[in-house]
């Protein structure tokens, strides 16, 4: 979780707004947390940051990688929930018969004749989600137990003494977007520019920053020592 709560959040943006308080009661409504809010919840949707690009750039937050275990199919039924709370399904896993599903298409999936037949049922091997549902392929046969790993939404404000369900890496980043917002809304333009620039190059130290994990995985090929003179 983060280090900064909602307040301190809301002390920080005041002071670079020139603490202003009448943003803290615009017909009863606080923008300052309105703003807080609403970055928070924009950083944790996105998978890249404005015009920032490439695979390490991608937006990736562990605390936010969960899982679903409550599943399980229904013999004869195409599809099982998707979780209330998953933004990205990452994989799916039938627990039942200890089998990791492969995504494909939807397009692959529709364009599978047999569906609705019932000789054709089986355990599942591959799934793609479409709306509120995962639809498996073949049509399950049985109940299986399935376990959906997914990325979490954030559903709900913080206030008070909350604090973010991120790091606390990410605290600076989120006062930076939350003072980019409320000069946007206010239509400063200019200083908006500025205030975007400082988050941009903040947030690009971050990014791929949980990717080093997988340094320690690679492979160099090389010529075996027997064959060097």
């Amino acid at each position: 979780m983060g280090d900064y709560a909602y307040n301190d959040f809301i002390k920080y943006v005041k002071f670079r707004m020139g603490q202003r308080t009448d943003l803290s009661s615009v017909d009863s409504e606080d923008f300052y947390g309105l703003w807080v809010n609403r970055a928070y919840r924009e950083l944790t949707s996105k998978s890249r940051i404005f015009g920032l690009k490439g695979f390490h750039n991608r937006v990736y937050f562990p605390e936010l990688e969960t899982l679903d275990d409550t599943q399980e199919t229904t013999d004869g039924q195409e599809y099982i929930s998707v979780p209330s709370d998953a933004l990205i399904i990452r994989d799916v896993w039938d627990s039942e018969n200890d089998r990791l599903l492969t995504r494909m298409s939807w397009h692959e999936y529709v364009s599978r004749v047999g569906r609705a037949d019932t000789d054709a049922e089986g355990k599942p091997t591959r799934w793609v989600r479409r709306g509120l549902h995962i639809y498996l392929d073949p049509t399950p046969d049985d109940a299986y137990d399935m376990t959906i790993y997914h990325r979490r939404k954030i559903t709900t404000d913080i206030s008070g003494t909350d604090t973010t369900a991120i790091g606390g890496e990410w605290d600076e980043p989120i006062v930076q977007l939350t003072t980019y917002k409320g000069l946007m809304w206010m239509s400063k333009f200019p200083e908006a520019k500025e205030v975007k620039a400082e988050f941009m190059e903040t947030v690009a130290d971050l990014m791929g920053i949980y990717f080093q994990d997988e340094v320690g995985r690679t492979m160099y090929a090389g010529l075996d020592p027997s064959y060097r003179r």
